[in-house]
């Protein structure tokens, strides 16, 4: 409550737009120097080490580098997730409600996992996930594109790294989502939890002892976050968190809030867990 009046002004503000490079074609600040030289004024993010934002306004796929997948649109608190996990070079991942592929597509350019699963139920989704993937040159036959439920769907084989990004109410997304206000209910909350709990539960059960699962919400509601995760631990006794040492974002009871900035990154929360036994 004491963020109230902030996050009020801050919701209402114009989202910047952001850029995540490819590292594997080309640096941050090789793409700075590229946008520079095109005459496209730009700046580094302060909290990711691959953002750019951009300070005109320019269509994207006109941008120098796009069609040979030099960077993708992503936005600044979402770049993070890559950073929180483990390596997973050589390992087995699933990215658990994956489309429309970003963090998909950050773990490869970031790492070489021996199998990648990007998993969601809608699979008209999936074919942004395909389409990004391709244009950035990371396709391959490690990646396996699944249209299923996360409630019920079960692994070929027991993974090192699950990374969720559970379904949520997106009030830390409103900037890009302004009809967000006009169409969620606070009655559709709960409902929002307990399919995140079932989600949850399922790829839980799942996960390799001494895997990884890195919880992510583009929300900034505690019942979806820290509350989420403070029953998660309650039941859990396999599960410890990882606390994430930053120094961005707000420190909860388990757990990392990021909240919307002007000029920076969306409301984000990241949990980062280990199963243990």
């Amino acid at each position: 409550p004491e963020q109230l009046t902030e996050l009020s002004h801050e919701l209402k503000q114009i989202a910047p737009l952001t850029l995540r490079v490819n590292e594997r074609q080309v640096s941050r600040a090789d793409y700075l120097e590229i946008l520079d030289e095109h005459e496209i004024p730009a700046h580094a993010c302060t909290v990711s080490k691959v953002g750019i934002i951009l300070d005109a306004n320019v269509q994207v796929p006109d941008l120098p580098g796009f069609d040979v997948g030099g960077f993708s649109v992503q936005d600044e608190h979402a770049q993070l997730c890559a950073t929180l996990l483990p390596n997973l070079d050589d390992k087995f991942v699933i990215d658990a409600c994956a489309a429309p592929g970003g963090k998909t597509a950050h773990i490869l350019e970031k790492y070489q996992p021996r199998k990648l699963i990007a998993l969601d139920q809608d699979a008209k989704r999936l074919t942004r996930v395909t389409e990004n993937l391709e244009r950035l040159l990371l396709e391959g036959e490690h990646v396996e594109i699944k249209a299923a439920d996360a409630i019920t769907w079960q692994a070929p084989e027991q993974p090192d790294c699950i990374v969720l990004d559970a379904p949520c109410s997106a009030i830390g997304v409103m900037r890009r989502h302004p009809d967000i206000r006009l169409l969620r209910h606070s009655t559709d909350i709960t409902q929002t939890v307990e399919l995140q709990k079932q989600i949850l539960e399922n790829m839980w059960q799942q996960l390799k002892v001494g895997g990884t699962l890195l919880y992510i919400t583009c929300s900034i509601l505690k019942a979806e976050n820290e509350q989420q995760m403070v029953e998660f631990f309650s039941k859990h006794a396999d599960a410890k968190e990882i606390k994430i040492e930053a120094d961005w974002g707000i420190e909860q009871i388990h757990g990392r809030q990021l909240l919307p900035k002007t000029g920076q990154g969306d409301g984000f929360f990241y949990c980062r867990i280990e199963k243990t036994a």
